[in-house]
């Protein structure tokens, strides 16, 4: 009992160290001033929109949902630090570790602490910084990742009935948060497949909650799609691309740098490209188990193929979306919340190796395995982080000094914002907010 007890407490130790890691990463570099596509988040705050339209609010090719909603609270509550937000996409972080722990029992765990370990090590990875001291936004990565975790675990809730509607109003919200979206194309086909397995199997109580929740998706997706308007937000998008070959590359770089591998090489692409080739090969043997055996009977496989399918479609997206900006564009940091998913169903297939000690030493192996890249920043990261607080913090003060934009502009190198801020800055004085409220701090 002793030994067991000795055992776990180096898990919680890891999570407790790297959670707090974070956290002290985001106070020391997390500036109160809004930087860039910050100021087009706030469009609801300093219009006074209203909270359908806080939560309808899209930027780019998609919306912001409950991630907008949370941040306009917290902006309530601290007079608009921004800071706040940085520390709200922390606070989401640790909520999905969380929720993960729980999901690795839930499915199964033969690992013990092994596969506990691998969770704060994928889910604290240092790669993410950027939603820490850049352009922190609650629903691009860190509250998809939350919800998802949600989901996944809320698959195994006993009765049909409150397992269906969490589940429906989870994917409400994952349609409407950030690349949350592409849960809410595959949660519609698990309660298909469920609907059509109790029907056969003379449940018709069960098929007709399994078609409301099917109906439910549907009808968030009329929601989501009312007033819709693409825009991928680059320039240059074009679709096919000229070098179709490009985008299984830029998937496989996309996945690697999960790892912090992120020298651009060709063995670097064909790694990350047979990782690719794994998650499909996962996706599609735990989808035939779901339609063979029953997704009441297959939780398990049902969790496994929608992590495995959503982040196939997730990297695909970013593939089709970005893959024009070159071959640096899958490295970006603000990728990596949302790979951490492939991470985590390869800890959740090695967990639930037959044999205990083999499942035990193959968690171990890969979490030893994974730590050096997940928990070192590389010199090039750092120097971007430093970038980012010294840009906010000179900024900041020549405005203070100056209250002329161009001038801030100018004594900063770089400009905070590509068109004046003439009515949001002179908002946030009149109102004593964000860069203007007194005890803001840094």
């Amino acid at each position: 009992m002793i030994s067991r007890v000795l055992s776990w407490m180096a898990p919680v130790a890891a999570f407790v160290v790297l959670a707090w890691r974070q956290l002290r990463f985001i106070d020391r570099y997390a500036v109160n001033v809004l930087f860039f596509d910050q100021w087009g988040f706030y469009y609801p705050l300093f219009h006074g929109q209203s909270w359908w339209e806080t939560f309808d609010r899209r930027h780019g090719p998609h919306r912001q949902g409950i991630g907008l909603v949370l941040t306009r609270i917290l902006a309530n509550l601290t007079g608009w630090n921004s800071r706040g937000d940085a520390f709200a996409v922390g606070a989401a972080i640790i909520g999905a570790a969380v929720l993960a722990l729980f999901l690795i029992k839930l499915c199964g765990n033969r690992a013990g602490f092994a596969a506990a370990l691998a969770v704060p090590v994928l889910f604290f990875n240092v790669h993410q910084f950027e939603g820490f001291v850049g352009a922190s936004n609650l629903s691009h990565g860190a509250m998809p990742i939350f919800l998802l975790m949600a989901f996944s675990v809320a698959c195994f809730m006993g009765r049909p009935g409150w397992r269906l509607a969490v589940l429906s109003v989870l994917t409400f919200l994952l349609i409407f948060t950030g690349f949350g979206l592409f849960a809410g194309l595959l949660a519609p086909l698990l309660f298909a497949v469920e609907g059509v397995q109790a029907f056969r199997a003379g449940d018709r109580h069960h098929a007709l909650l399994a078609a409301a929740a099917f109906a439910s998706v549907l009808v968030s997706w009329a929601f989501f799609a009312h007033g819709y308007v693409f825009d991928p937000a680059i320039p240059n998008f074009r679709f096919p691309y000229e070098r179709p070959l490009q985008y299984p590359v830029f998937v496989g770089r996309m996945l690697v740098n999960l790892f912090g591998w992120a020298r651009l090489s060709a063995a670097q692409a064909i790694v990350g490209m047979a990782l690719a080739c794994a998650l499909v090969a996962v996706c599609v043997r735990h989808g035939w188990r779901c339609l063979r055996f029953g997704i009441l009977n297959e939780r398990r496989s049902a969790v496994l193929f929608f992590l495995t399918a959503y982040e196939l479609l997730y990297c695909a997206n970013n593939a089709l979306g970005r893959v024009m900006l070159g071959d640096a564009a899958p490295l970006a940091s603000r990728y990596v919340t949302l790979v951490i998913p492939a991470g985590l169903v390869i800890v959740l297939e090695l967990s639930a190796l037959r044999r205990g000690r083999a499942a035990f030493w193959c968690c171990l192996v890969f979490a030893a395995a994974i730590a050096p890249g997940d928990l070192v920043m590389r010199t090039d990261e750092m120097d971007l982080v430093h970038w980012y607080y010294n840009f906010r913090s000179s900024w900041k003060a020549a405005y203070l000094a100056t209250h002329n934009q161009q001038e801030a502009n100018r004594r900063a190198h770089f400009s905070m914002y590509p068109v004046p801020l003439t009515f949001e800055l002179s908002y946030l004085e009149e109102h004593h907010l964000n860069l203007f409220k007194p005890e803001s701090g840094p």
